[in-house]
Order: C-alpha cells, then structure tokens, then sequence
C-alpha cells in the first residue's frame, strides 16, 4: 500500500527460489525508477544496447526496464501487433482489464526515448557473444548488441477436438463471458488436455487457476461447473481462487492419468464420460458446453532457429534454473514468459523485468571493460561441491 515499499518472495507470496530471485530483481528495478524519479526525472543514456525478440508481455516489460535503466533497445515483433497471445484474454483470472494493460504499456514505449519497435519483423537468427550480437532479418542483418532478451512465447495448444461451438479452450469461453453471455447448462472443464503427456511432458500451471475463476463465475450465475481434473495446481495466493470455486458450488471430479475423460459429440451437444474413484464408477455427463483447458507449445522450433539451446520440455534451457532464472546456457543471451516456461501473465511480465536487469548489467559491464576481467578460480581441494 506504501508506493515507496517494494515486496518480493515470500514475504509477498508463498513460494521457491527462482521466483523469489525473479521477484528480488523486479522489485530492484522499481525501487531505481522510483529513485530516479526522485532524482530529477530522466538520466542521461548509459552504455549498452539490447536486443528484445518478441513483444509479449514479457518483451514488453523487458524492453521498458531496459529503457528505465538507460540502455538502448531494439524489440523486434513479427506480427503486426504487440501483445502476444495476452490479446486474447479476456476475463483475467485476478479481474484485471489485459489488452487494456497491453495497451497502455504500449502506448507508453511508442514515447520512450532510446526505443524501438519494429513490428512485422522476425529474427530468424542470433549470432554472436556479448558484447557483438547480431539478429538475421529478412531485411538484413541487426547489428551492435550486447546482450539478448528472448521473449518469444508459444503458440497456443489447440485441441482437435475443438469445434468452437459446444466444445471451447479457456479463451472462446473468456471471450463469451466478456461479451455477456451466460451459459445456458451444465459447462464441464476437462484439465490437462495437450499437456502432462508424452508429448507436452509439462505442466502449463495457468489453466487451473483460469479454470477455477472461471467456472466459479459459472456457478454464482445460476449455472452448474464441473472441473474434471488430475491435479488441482493453484499455488501461493491462487489458493484462494480454489477455495471461492468450491464455495460457489463448482463440482471437482479427479480423474486417473490413464482413465483421462472421453468426450463424443452427440446432436447437437457432447456427451464426457469420466471414471470417479471416489464413487468408483463412471459419470456419464451431458453438458451444454465443454471446455478444454489447453495451455502452450513448448517453442522449441522457435529457440532451434535463434541459436539458444532448449531444454528437455522444449522450452529455453537456463544456466541455473534456481539461483540464475533467466539466464539461457548462451552466455549473453536471457529468456522470459512462455519462451523459459508456461507462464500467467503477471510472470511473464515479472520474468521479462529479470532478464532486463540482468541484460542492462551485462551491457554496462561490457561497455567498461569489465568483461576482459580475469575468470574466477575454484581451488578444488578446498571446494566441497555445494
């Protein structure tokens, strides 16, 4: 409540390492601009220009702490349009107004000095170390940068099944909410469809707090909410978010990894067939909607073709996922949002904060030299490995 007060970890809310090492540096990076307000408003420029790859939430907000800090930024999008797959939510979870927020953050950068944005422009490589990056356009080659923030994001997961009609994602439901309409019948959520199997070997952690908020809008209207789920995933302060569904009513049925729910169209409507163990037997249900909750791709594809390694899951691999979040195994080179891992927007955009300040120290130290520094030594015998 105290604008001059910054939280971070757990202290702020419940939960590990890197997202506390995440949140540390986000809360560092506006406690400067806060000081530096203070100070007289804006600085001179400082040394260093940075490449940004993508102008999602979390392009945007690393672009932005980029320029804060006095770095000179480049944000390459490839669509028309910033905002990334944020543009299609529409009723966010925690109530806040998104593409009104992209908006906003956007209209703010167009007038910010030392950046800019180059939309419908696609990076299909990186090469380079820091210090000497360049970015492979189609319409030549970027040169001049010191460092690179990765904020590519991944596609949205469509299920097949998908007919836009009866069976819905997360987002054509948020999309008919928003619009006002109210459905007429039982909505069932089936969880973890297009992740946590052999070929999205993840958790996309966004779908059931979406899910929960959403089906408990559902059930304060007067409909009936099902969630069909394996794991119910609300951590930290999204608890509560469960614990409102279930107060409004919203029904949970766990379901067995290799008893997922079966969906068939039937008429006009679908038919979900779901194996309850607590009543160990199977639950044959007719509702007017179903709704899929899909997260993202893993954008391996995408981090192949800029040259920065991925890991097992497909997303980027980090030099230390714990105590360095946001630092790709390429020494130079930092990754935020969907492109590190499924994130919700608020980490993304916290995510996108980390690598800037981690990308604006890198510039300046390069620019004065201390990159030619001598490495540091592990002397073996005493070192225990820790």
């Amino acid at each position: 409540s105290d604008p001059a007060v910054f939280a971070a970890g757990s202290c702020r809310n419940p939960c590990d390492i890197s997202p506390s090492v995440i949140e540390g540096r986000a809360a560092a990076a506006a406690a400067f601009e806060l000081v530096k307000k203070k100070a007289g408003g804006d600085a001179a420029p400082g040394p260093g220009r940075v490449l940004v790859v993508g102008g999602g939430i979390a392009g945007l907000m690393a672009a932005r702490t980029l320029a804060v800090t006095g770095c000179g930024v480049t944000l390459l999008e490839k669509e028309p349009e910033t905002g990334g797959i944020g543009r299609l939510v529409r009723l966010d979870a925690t109530g806040r107004d998104f593409p009104a927020l992209l908006g906003s953050l956007a209209g703010e950068l167009a007038s910010m000095d030392g950046l800019e944005i180059r939309r419908g422009v696609e990076a299909t490589a990186v090469h380079g170390r820091s210090g000497c990056f360049s970015a492979g356009t189609a319409g030549g080659l970027l040169q001049g940068f010191d460092a690179v923030v990765v904020a590519t994001g991944g596609a949205l997961h469509r299920d097949g099944r998908i007919d836009g009609r009866t069976i819905l994602d997360l987002h054509d439901l948020e999309r008919r909410m928003a619009s006002g309409e109210s459905p007429q019948g039982d909505v069932v959520f089936i969880q973890c469809t297009g992740s946590r199997d052999a070929h999205h070997p993840y958790c996309n952690r966004v779908c059931c707090v979406s899910a929960a908020a959403l089906a408990a809008r559902i059930a304060r209207g007067g409909a009936r909410a099902w969630i069909l789920y394996r794991d119910i995933v609300t951590p930290g302060l999204d608890e509560r978010l469960y614990g409102e569904a279930r107060e409004a009513g919203v029904i949970f049925v766990r379901f067995e990894a290799s008893r997922p729910p079966a969906v068939r169209p039937d008429g006009g409507g679908a038919v979900v067939e779901v194996f309850d163990g607590t009543l160990g037997r199977t639950l044959v249900l007719t509702p007017a909607l179903v709704v899929l909750s899909s997260g993202v791709e893993a954008p391996r594809d995408a981090l192949e073709r800029l040259l920065v390694p991925a890991g097992e899951d497909g997303f980027a691999a980090e030099d230390d996922g714990r105590f360095r979040p946001c630092q790709s195994t390429r020494p130079g080179v930092y990754v935020a949002g969907n492109a590190r891992s499924p994130s919700a927007g608020t980490d993304a955009a916290a995510s996108g904060i980390c690598t800037a300040v981690g990308a604006s120290i890198l510039a300046r130290l390069v620019r004065e030299g201390a990159s030619a520094a001598p490495p540091s030594r592990t002397k073996v015998m005493l070192c225990t490995g820790c």
